[in-house]
Order: C-alpha cells, then sequence, then structure tokens
C-alpha cells in the first residue's frame, strides 16, 4: 500500500519496470485511495522525509547561454 502512494507521489521521476506503466497507474490508482485510508502517506512520517517544495536551480554559465539563444535564433529543436 505505502508503495501505491510513492509511486503516485514520484510518477514523474519513478517508474517501476516488472509491469507495463498503464497497468502500474491502474492497479496502484486503485489502492492508493485504500492506503490512504489506512494512514499510509507517500512520505514516510516516520522519518520525517519530505520532498523538496522547491528546487533552486543554479545559473547557467554564459558560454553555455549564448550557445542557447544562438540556437534558438538558428530554429534548432532541442534534443530531448
Amino acid at each position: 500500500m505505502q508503495t501505491s502512494l510513492t509511486l503516485r507521489e514520484f510518477s514523474d521521476v519513478l517508474r517501476f519496470t516488472g509491469r507495463p506503466w498503464p497497468l502500474q497507474r491502474a492497479l496502484y490508482g486503485a489502492v492508493a485511495p485504500l492506503a490512504r485510508l489506512r494512514g499510509y502517506h507517500a512520505c514516510s512520517p516516520v522519518t520525517g522525509w519530505k520532498p523538496a517544495q522547491r528546487a533552486e536551480l543554479e545559473e547557467l554559465p554564459p558560454e553555455v547561454e549564448r550557445q542557447l539563444i544562438a540556437r534558438q535564433r538558428a530554429g534548432v529543436q532541442p534534443r530531448v
């Protein structure tokens, strides 16, 4: 049950590879409300760990920023 809440909380960065993703979403989506009713949390209140509310990003080095601006002006699409 803990896993269902953790997976839903961190679905943007965490995927389990044992089952297909749509099946995991359906399965854990059905179990998550039951887990909350039983008092489970995505982040353990015992350890006091919570996900960061805000991430501080460092500035890009000037040469990288210049290259990105040049690529945008040239119409080059970023690689994903």
